[in-house]
């Protein structure tokens, strides 16, 4: 089985009937969000251990609205501890994910609560999940080696429901011969005028 990659942005795939076409950044999204979504569900995130702890800056009364989130927080793999009012000391991050990435996504997580937490709480790990799948997918515009694009690929088919990314958007385009043979016969019936 083989893969190669278009636009950076497409991993492309010939099966017996087809030829499927995975966009790789709603791909991984799609994977990482189950994945937490079963941590969440489990209580089973696994954490990697930062080397040097972050200390994320939050103002007084935001404690308050993060309390109902730090046991998932934890869950998804969040080491995360209030160090007073004004301050959380994060020793480690979800497996899935940088460093970068979990803080980028812990600061968006405090926000969606800041702006409307009632909205958040309606369906928190469904947001939790999906904030953290976004942050953590792989990007249009990598480039991935042949290992790689399989790898998404078996991952992605392993999902259970991989024909769409959290948001709802297509993840997989199958192109049959019929498909393509449309493509380049259009004209056939758009110039009935031509001779031949």
């Amino acid at each position: 089985q083989t893969a190669f990659q278009l636009f950076n942005t497409y991993i492309a795939q010939r099966t017996k009937s087809d030829l499927v076409l995975i966009h790789q950044q709603r791909a991984h999204e799609r994977i990482l969000y189950e994945k937490f979504s079963r941590s969440l569900a489990n209580h089973s995130g696994a954490s990697q251990q930062l080397l040097f702890p972050q200390h994320l800056s939050i103002k007084a009364g935001e404690l308050a609205l993060l309390n109902d989130y730090i046991d998932d927080l934890r869950q998804v793999g969040f080491d995360i501890e209030p160090l007073g009012q004004t301050t959380l000391v994060i020793q480690g991050i979800p497996l899935a994910l940088a460093e970068t990435e979990s803080m980028q996504a812990l600061e968006e997580i405090m926000e969606g609560l800041k702006q409307n937490k009632e909205a958040f709480d309606l369906n928190k790990n469904h947001q939790l999940a999906f904030l953290l799948a976004r942050h953590g997918a792989i990007k249009v515009g990598k480039a991935l080696s042949t290992e790689e694009m399989l790898h998404l690929a078996d991952q992605l088919f392993a999902c259970e429901m991989p024909n769409h990314a959290p948001n709802g958007k297509p993840v997989i385009i199958h192109m049959n011969k019929n498909d393509i043979e449309k493509h380049f016969n259009w004209w056939i019936i758009v110039r009935k005028d031509l001779p031949f």
